[in-house]
């Protein structure tokens, strides 16, 4: 079962969040080993809910580990730091969806990347669930020919 990269709609910086985890806890494995884990993966996040994500500290990160998210640390880091700069975009420009739309669509991949653990296809990858590739002529390139079974 790949990643699912169907367009839809993604209304909340929280759920931009989430997004951005499956693709940080999928970097390097298979979706198929994530998706039975995710459950608990997001409960052990509250959700997702950016603004406590962003204020984790080294008590919340060990939390993580021992509430059994499957990933190790540096992955469990990315994500606080990705919801630590989602608080800010979304402080600065309403929600992450506007600041990409803001951007040049040639630009749109290489603002993604700059997040921890998202790379070329991660970027492609958001880039397609958020529907904002379409100014390129659909599925962004290295999604077009790949098969897509990790996010990274």
């Amino acid at each position: 079962m790949p990643f699912d990269l169907t367009p839809r709609p993604v209304r909340t910086t929280d759920g931009f969040l989430e997004l951005c985890a499956q693709l940080v806890f999928s970097a390097g494995r298979s979706w198929q080993a994530v998706a039975p884990t995710w459950p608990s993966i997001r409960r052990a996040f509250q959700r997702f809910a950016t603004a406590e994500v962003a204020a984790y500290g080294p008590v919340d990160r060990a939390r993580l580990v021992t509430e059994g998210v499957p990933a190790h640390d540096g992955k469990i880091a990315a994500v606080i730091e990705i919801a630590g700069r989602l608080a800010v975009i979304r402080d600065e420009h309403g929600s992450p969806r506007r600041w990409l739309e803001a951007l040049a669509p040639d630009e749109r991949a290489a603002a993604l990347r700059r997040l921890p653990y998202v790379g070329t296809f991660g970027a492609a990858a958001l880039l397609a669930v958020l529907g904002l590739d379409q100014e390129n002529g659909g599925p962004a390139g290295p999604l077009r020919t790949t098969a897509f079974h990790t996010v990274s």
